[in-house]
């Protein structure tokens, strides 16, 4: 059993225990399972919360602290149940700059996960960030949200770094500030030192965050460090290890040190923890391509298409089959398609060890140019 206690307000970890328990006496197991929720609450209670809403509406409160909750999950079906959280709570409370803010997080981390066409949330994402700003322009979340948004949906990150400095000026304690900064605005723009930096900072915010953990992993990938980036991974999933994230992250590792069964297994991990996830699927598929399996390759590029006829397929999740296939000219032509749509895994374009092999195209530096 796995216990998270997670600041709603912030998105971020509180404290988190795993506990082993044999089968047999349930009850006891629930009672003891409650006896340390109820110490740890009693430690965490004397804190005084800043004002999330523009009214004493309760029904809304504990909207916002759900939509939060399902945030942290970044799963295809929590973000979903995040924005309608959000929404309902908006209905009861249109004031509230916090739901606003958190309105935009959830609609913004669908697209970044790859679980939506970014056409069909920017708008909603950019509105709600926006009215989130106008609502309270003190609110580091506020700013933190549009910043967020507008790096990751316009690709803008010199205006969003102007957003998360003000964020971070206004709560220097905002862990998520500093971990967006890292990710939708420093690493973007190849200023992976600085990207580190922040990012140590959130981790020491927030220092049971799965999320910051596997993310620090990640820039960690980027620098090509790749024994840091397997320490932190592991780290990562000894601390929750159904993170299906944390998986996905330690096979892209794997894979660049080419060890593709350990990679293969990783990402196996990682679809058995969230089946049907359409980029987990083409991680999969692009490792066997790596490891010239070329025949279950273009298998799952047949399931990925087939899979598209029921939701949304990111084209991204086959261009980096294509890539491993060695077909980069008909990859670069998918992946200049995706360009004015902003996909988040292009953001990474610059630092990304998958578009290597594309360095040389001329499509690479046309895209690169976009990121600004």
């Amino acid at each position: 059993v796995t216990i998270h206690m997670i600041d709603a307000r912030k998105g971020s970890y509180v404290w988190s225990e795993s506990m082993d328990y044999s089968s047999g006496d349930d009850l006891s197991h629930q009672k003891d399972i409650a006896a340390r929720i109820l110490r740890k609450l009693g430690k965490e209670s004397s804190g005084h919360a800043e004002p999330v809403l523009s009214s004493s509406n309760r029904e809304a409160h504990n909207l916002y602290l759900r939509g939060r909750f399902h945030c942290s999950q970044r799963s295809e079906k929590g973000l979903a149940r995040a924005v309608r959280c959000f929404e309902t709570a908006i209905a009861l409370d249109a004031l509230s700059s916090s739901l606003h803010s958190g309105l935009a997080d959830a609609c913004t981390l669908i697209i970044d996960y790859g679980f939506a066409d970014p056409l069909s949330l920017r708008d909603k994402a950019l509105a709600a960030a926006r009215r989130a700003v106008e609502l309270d322009s003190n609110s580091a979340e506020a700013h933190a949200s549009l910043a967020h948004t507008l790096a990751t949906q316009e690709w803008n990150c010199t205006k969003a770094e102007e957003g998360f400095q003000r964020a971070i000026a206004l709560s220097p304690g905002n862990a998520v500030a500093h971990h967006w900064y890292a990710t939708a605005c420093l690493a973007p723009l190849d200023r992976l030192d600085e990207a580190v930096n922040e990012m140590q900072t959130a981790r020491k915010l927030d220092p049971v965050s799965s999320i910051i953990a596997k993310d620090l992993a990640q820039l960690f990938f980027y620098q090509r460090r790749t024994d840091a980036a397997i320490e932190r991974c592991e780290e990562t999933l000894e601390q929750d290890p159904h993170f299906y994230g944390a998986h996905w992250l330690l096979g892209l590792i794997h894979e660049q040190c080419r060890d593709y069964d350990t990679s293969e297994a990783c990402f196996r991990k990682a679809i058995e923890l969230t089946p049907g996830t359409p980029r987990m699927l083409s991680a999969l598929g692009r490792t066997m391509a790596l490891a010239g399996k070329k025949k279950q390759a273009y298998q799952v590029l047949a399931e990925l298409s087939a899979m598209a006829e029921e939701r949304y397929v990111s084209p991204l999740d086959s261009a980096l089959i294509h890539i491993a296939l060695e077909e980069p000219a008909y990859a670069a032509a998918r992946l200049l398609g995706l360009a004015p749509n902003r996909h988040f895994d292009l953001l990474h374009l610059r630092v990304d060890p998958r578009f290597d092999s594309l360095r040389a195209h001329r499509a690479f530096a046309q895209l690169r140019s976009e990121i600004s």
